[in-house]
């Protein structure tokens, strides 16, 4: 019922090239999940700037709570940790920047004075990039291109993808790039390179880093939605 209520908002058609029918039905699941991380994570950072200084600070920096892990903690729903020391302008940024690409699940991506919905285009394994290990790219304005990997990920992680790739194009954030996320001849902070950006103080990537973004609303999501289901 919440996440019926949550949907509501979500714009109707998504625009097809190329994609089967049990495809589409697929993405739109990712599509929909990807939208509820976006809208948690704006609705939660709207609450906390409308509350006093001190209690921002003290929620920013998770109010005491600590990694159990001693690797990392991706499901962490601590701002602090995906984007280093609180700051207002930090948080105002964020809020920001999930509050625009709310406004392109809800109205399309914008076209002059007009709004154009989101296009998802799907591509085959006989595509390069698709036979070179990319599950998903937004190199097209408007579009997300999808490869045939993607489709057998999770929700949990298919929605991630698809946030992902909606905060590419024109939002101040994108694939920053980094020594300290280095991993073979890659040096795109994906995965566990968005925490490493804050680990080595790179705090301004962190800032307009997308995984940075993708992680912390799936996790967010999670803490409030786990909470509410164990409450």
């Amino acid at each position: 019922m919440i996440h019926e209520r949550l949907l509501q908002n979500l714009r109707e058609p998504r625009t097809w090239s190329q994609c089967n029918q049990a495809t589409r039905k697929k993405l739109n699941v990712f599509y929909e999940q990807a939208y509820l991380y976006a809208k948690t994570a704006q609705w939660y950072l709207a609450y906390v700037m409308g509350l006093s200084v001190e209690l921002r600070i003290a929620i920013w920096n998770g109010l005491g709570k600590r990694c159990k892990s001693e690797n990392w903690c991706h499901y962490s729903p601590v701002l602090a940790y995906w984007f280093g020391p609180y700051s207002e302008q930090r948080m105002r940024f964020i809020l920001r920047t999930f509050s625009r690409v709310l406004q392109r699940f809800e109205h399309g991506y914008r076209v002059g004075q007009e709004y154009r919905p989101v296009r998802f285009r799907c591509l085959t394994t006989k595509v390069k990039r698709c036979r070179s290990g990319v599950i998903a790219n937004a190199s097209e304005y408007g579009t997300v291109l999808v490869c045939p990997r993607l489709l057998k990920k999770t929700t949990c992680v298919g929605g991630m993808v698809v946030l992902h790739e909606m905060l590419h194009q024109d939002l101040g954030v994108g694939d920053q790039r980094d020594v300290v996320c280095k991993r073979g001849d890659e040096n795109r902070c994906y995965r566990r390179g968005a925490r490493h950006l804050v680990e080595h103080q790179k705090l301004e990537k962190a800032l307009r880093n997308n995984d940075n973004y993708a992680f912390f609303a799936r996790a967010i999501y999670r803490h409030i939605f786990l909470s509410q289901r164990n409450g």
